[in-house]
């Protein structure tokens, strides 16, 4: 392999390398804002701003003692009771 070629492959795989962190570190930046944003409305009792951090779809499931209903508009109701008692017990 040629001196050009040495160069070029380094310089693909230094590139390579450094666009993957990127990605990577920006992946990380975003879910610390979501769960600092998640911290801070928990933190007001904002119950509609805590959950915004969650995904919003039928497909999703709630566990807490030992029942998992589906998500939808019954995993909201509950999810809303459960959390408005423990508002009063925790801040983060």
């Amino acid at each position: 392999m040629t001196n050009f070629g040495l160069v070029l492959m380094t310089i693909f795989l230094f590139f390579g390398t450094v666009f993957s962190q990127s990605k990577d570190e920006k992946a990380k930046l975003a879910i610390k804002k979501v769960m600092d944003e998640q911290v801070a409305a928990w933190n007001k009792a904002d119950l509609e701003g805590f959950m915004r951090g969650y995904w919003n779809s039928p497909e999703m499931t709630f566990v807490s003692g030992g029942k998992s209903p589906k998500a939808g508009n019954r995993l909201w109701i509950i999810t809303k009771k459960l959390t408005a008692q423990a508002l009063n017990k925790w801040a983060f």
